[in-house]
């Protein structure tokens, strides 16, 4: 990076959140090349998670071409972030929250389930990815394949709380999963049941 790296500081009291006081503004050096052995790590990984925060690394030219050769040989997560790049060309799974899907896809007409659908649908064609996995904080997640009908996984209702981490637990759990050799649809129902 270049600059500090960020860093976010959250402050609670009884289980609420009170504060987050962040720090560090690093980015992704454009001219530096990925640390050695990174190539290496990328073939033998069984899975690989992309958490995007927008802070260039997913935009790199040597990540993102180790990345779509790893992408034909294991599943490929992308948390994507609206700062941040597409994800890769034939990621195994993408997954926008409710809020950045609307964003990225704006116009859809339908409402409800059929509106997240159309959604993924339309984000799934545009990034050319297996699948779409919209998290819809405590309603769970939706996992839209193709023209395959839609799986709502709904989330074990539980008392408010600070969902702070929700959606990276659900990215990093989906892609242990698929590590794991699990099914998409059974890695999804384990990454809401672990976010939840």
């Amino acid at each position: 990076l270049d600059g500090r790296t960020p860093t976010k500081v959250r402050l609670r009291a009884d289980g609420r959140l009170l504060l987050r006081v962040d720090r560090g503004s690093g980015r992704a050096s454009e001219t530096a090349g990925v640390p050695p052995g990174c190539d290496d790590l990328f073939l033998r990984a069984d899975a690989v998670l992309v958490s995007d925060y927008g802070r260039g690394i997913a935009a790199h030219p040597e990540v993102r071409r180790l990345l779509a050769e790893g992408a034909r040989r294991r599943p490929l997560v992308w948390d994507p972030h609206l700062r941040g790049p597409g994800p890769i060309a034939g990621a195994a799974l993408v997954t926008p929250n409710r809020s950045e899907a609307a964003q990225l896809v704006p116009d859809a007409e339908e409402d409800g389930l059929a509106l997240e659908t159309a959604r993924a649908r339309a984000l799934a064609r545009r990034w050319d990815c297996h699948a779409v996995a919209v998290t819809l904080g405590g309603e769970g997640a939706l996992l839209v394949r193709g023209d395959e009908p839609p799986i709502a996984v709904p989330a074990e209702a539980i008392p408010a709380s600070d969902p702070c981490g929700a959606g990276d637990r659900f990215a990093s759990a989906v892609a242990g999963s698929l590590a794991g050799g699990a099914l998409l649809s059974d890695a999804v129902a384990a990454g809401v049941g672990l976010a939840s």
